[in-house]
């Protein structure tokens, strides 16, 4: 086989490695571009309900004759709570006009598909003689079925910049991405790259759940002190509940359960992987073992990322109802009276509270489980639960 530090550049694989990075720059911008709108949407739902509360307060205070009040404040308080439905109304319509299809997720999907087979072509191939023309015929299916599966709208932008895309020559891990790979290779470029990185998304992703779930939880403690302080706290406990539904909504998009799940199963895989081909004697590690490895990365990989384009497009499908639900609030919030909103108020108030104490009760019982589970384990228990796992 070829060493990776062969310069030579076949064309099909410029057009590949060209066709990945217009794919992938795309996806990523469509995808930042959607979670910016949400969020931008889930801040506004929770200032209108500020607003709606601040409102009700003013309005309050200027029903009172010893009081003095500032129209002119009251008046802007009034529209903005009629604005702020408007804007996150618009902004829910044009997210869901230009981003509800999801189309990023089939062109991540295409562009990862393309690195699968750039990576079979320099690998299982390397020694076929027609395997321009097989990776020629791969590109072109690729970019119809990504063409299909985005509703027949490929607007990308045509990619300037170097390829391949991560590409780093001070690094010695980087993949130049042009010469056929030796299984040591492949192992490091390849393989051992995609561990690391799943590795560290797990470590992120598993810490951003964490901090986001600490915050859901002080939201309802909050919420349920504030409904059992009563009198003028009370009104406050809408603003921690909407402050708790965005962060479940924001949580919800970003399906990190699933997430976390599918890397976690990749990271197993692929330590296994490596861990066999590194356990063959050197007379074992012949063209077909290393072929074999390759190919079963790579189907880990299509099989891990076609997973978690499905998971993603399951979290994405409820959003739309959730923006709708989330304006008609707003309209009904805008429009209501001090009585009313008092007694909505009232029952946010219940609610959160109910749901705080249930959450709360169910951390309470976990923590209590784990440590009974730790103080009654017997010795010997322990010791034959270690003593099995060795000997698998």
């Amino acid at each position: 086989m070829e060493s990776a530090t062969d310069t030579s550049r076949p064309a099909i694989l410029e057009k590949a490695w060209m066709h990945h990075a217009e794919l992938d720059t795309y996806a990523d911008r469509l995808s930042k571009r959607h979670l910016t709108l949400r969020k931008w949407i889930a801040i506004l739902g929770v200032v209108a309900t500020f607003l709606a509360i601040i409102t009700d307060i003013y309005n309050v205070r200027c029903d009172d004759p010893g009081l003095s009040c500032q129209l002119s404040l009251q008046a802007t308080l009034k529209i903005l709570l009629i604005l702020a439905p408007l804007v996150v109304s618009a902004l829910a319509a044009y997210t869901s006009r230009d981003l509800g299809d999801g189309r990023w997720l089939s062109m991540r999907a295409g562009a990862e598909e393309i690195k699968k087979e750039i990576y079979t072509y320099r690998t299982v191939l390397s020694q076929y003689p027609d395997r321009n023309k097989w990776l020629s015929n791969r590109l072109a299916n690729i970019q119809r079925q990504v063409y299909k599966a985005s509703g027949s709208k490929l607007d990308t932008e045509p990619y300037k910049g170097q390829i391949p895309l991560y590409y780093s020559p001070d690094n010695a891990n980087s993949d130049a991405g042009f010469s056929d790979l030796t299984p040591e290779e492949y192992m490091r470029f390849r393989l051992q790259d995609q561990l690391t990185w799943h590795e560290g998304r797990i470590v992120r992703l598993t810490k951003a759940k964490r901090n986001l779930t600490i915050a859901i939880l002080l939201m309802g403690v909050a919420g349920a002190l504030l409904a059992a302080l009563g009198g003028s706290f009370a009104v406050w406990v809408a603003f921690t509940a909407a402050l708790t539904a965005a962060f479940t909504g924001w949580e919800e998009l970003r399906n990190r359960d699933q997430t976390i799940a599918n890397y976690s199963k990749v990271k197993l895989e692929l330590s296994i992987i490596r861990d066999y081909w590194y356990g063959l004697s050197t007379e074992e590690q012949t063209d077909s073992a290393f072929y074999k490895m390759v190919l079963a990365t790579e189907n880990l990989m299509f099989a891990q990322n076609s997973e978690w384009m499905r998971s993603m497009q399951e979290a994405l499908a409820g959003v739309d109802d959730e923006d709708k639900k989330l304006v008609e609030e707003m309209v009904e919030l805008s429009a209501t009276t001090h009585a009313e909103l008092q007694q909505k108020l009232l029952s946010e108030s219940q609610i959160v509270f109910a749901q705080a104490t249930e959450q709360l009760t169910a951390v309470a019982a976990d923590a209590a489980s784990t440590v009974s589970g730790m103080v009654t384990a017997s010795p010997t228990k322990q010791w034959r639960s270690t003593r099995q796992w060795k000997m698998r």
